[in-house]
């Protein structure tokens, strides 16, 4: 989201992308939907794909609502997500940006469609109520070898089941699912992480959303996140590779994640005896042996008190130091450590071991080449913290100067329990 930093490097800003007016009516007659069974299906050029479609639900990620819709084909090798954004789901023609589409053959991304290219993929509910929705589909999207292909004689007729089932009593798991940003100071909405798991609590997708034209949400970066014994791959080019002990030993990827423009690195990361992330070494990829950057982490009792960035070809350096409410248990919380690779997807990898109480307070200050503090500290305070009844959090405020979460920025979390 667009209120994520890295100390004093970079800033990640999305694109404003205006989202398409959807024609709205009662009811459409135009196309037949399957109808009886519930299921899916679409046609492009020769070859058909059908299968069961029994999974439908509306997602709220906090600044955008969605109707969801996955099932698998026929043979169990493939899988079928279709997702309608808007501030009412209701019978109307939705267009890109404001649909996803997405076909998976044995475990890859077959078809998609493209976010950017508005208005060439569609998608129409004929009917919906508050247990069925029926509709038809059909467009361009681009195939594996990176073609654009059409998608024709798209179908699907799905049971929606309810999503406002209360939390679980005591979870035994839960991480975040969501975290959406507001401006604090007029309640704007800045904009959305969100994350898709599947049955085993494990993160299949990262999608981020821009929100700051306040009429909904747009879809900027999707992530489609495969994992193997010594491997997480978030897209064709980005990825972390794992150690013994499953966490992040390396990534792979663009200095902002969000951004294929900027610099390529392989950042190593080195951790203490007891499991916390000490160091953090970034080089070019196309000079992975020279390092342009560290960064050091300092723990104290159990939470991250200092993060120190410097490197021999970098003009200056940053020091950013927490202070935190020991008395007050941070449960599942983000991560404050600097890194875009680890914010954006710290829900889906293993960064070691967290912050153990809630910060209240990050001071970051610049260096000159010496490592003295120049110029004047951005301070920011972490309060008003709301807990919910299993002691998650569910809302932070963020004020005063920069930090890792925004400047004057109210974040709202929301969990996936096990």
């Amino acid at each position: 989201m667009n209120r994520i930093y890295s100390i004093g490097l970079i800033v990640l800003v999305l694109a404003v992308i205006a989202l398409p007016a959807c024609k709205k009516e009662k009811s459409f007659e135009s196309g037949e939907a399957p109808t009886g069974d519930l299921a899916w299906e679409f046609k492009q050029d020769v070859h058909a794909f059908k299968g069961p479609l029994d999974t439908a639900f509306y997602q709220n990620n906090g600044s955008v609502n969605s109707l969801v819709m996955e099932g698998f084909s026929n043979d169990q090798t493939g899988s079928f997500h279709l997702e309608i954004i808007g501030a009412n789901i209701i019978a109307g023609i939705y267009a890109t940006p404001s649909v996803i589409f997405e076909y998976f053959s044995n475990g890859d991304l077959l078809y998609s469609n493209d976010p950017a290219a508005a208005g060439k993929f569609t998608v129409t509910i004929t009917s919906i109520d508050s247990a069925h929705v029926l509709g038809i589909f059909s467009g361009e999207v681009i195939d594996s070898a990176g073609a654009l292909v059409n998608i024709i004689d798209g179908k699907f007729s799905a049971a929606i089941r309810a999503t406002d089932v209360a939390p679980p009593t005591n979870p035994s798991a839960c991480l975040i699912s969501n975290l959406a940003s507001y401006d604090l100071l007029n309640g704007d909405k800045i904009g959305t992480i969100t994350t898709t798991f599947n049955d085993q609590n494990q993160v299949t997708k990262t999608e981020v959303i821009d929100s700051s034209s306040q009429t909904g949400g747009v879809i900027t970066n999707t992530f489609n996140l495969v994992y193997s014994a010594t491997q997480i791959k978030v897209d064709a080019t980005q990825f972390f590779t794992l150690d013994a002990n499953g966490r992040i030993s390396s990534y792979t990827g663009y200095f902002n994640p969000l951004d294929a423009a900027s610099p390529e690195l392989v950042i190593k990361y080195t951790y203490d005896g007891n499991g916390y992330l000490s160091k953090a070494e970034a080089a070019l990829k196309a000079i992975p042996f020279v390092t342009i950057a560290e960064s050091s982490y300092t723990w104290t009792a159990g939470n991250l008190t200092q993060v120190e960035v410097t490197g021999a070809l970098l003009p200056s350096g940053t020091r950013v130091t927490y202070e935190y409410d020991v008395s007050k248990t941070a449960k599942e919380f983000v991560a404050f450590h600097p890194n875009p690779e680890i914010l954006l997807f710290q829900n889906a990898i293993n960064y070691g071991k967290t912050n153990a109480n809630i910060p209240v307070k990050s001071t970051r200050q610049d260096l000159d080449s010496g490592g003295n503090p120049t110029g004047t500290p951005a301070v920011a305070e972490f309060k008003n913290y709301v807990f919910d009844a299993n002691g998650y959090i569910t809302s932070f405020e963020s004020s005063g100067g920069e930090s890792a979460y925004g400047e004057n920025v109210k974040n709202v979390l929301s969990y996936k329990c096990q």
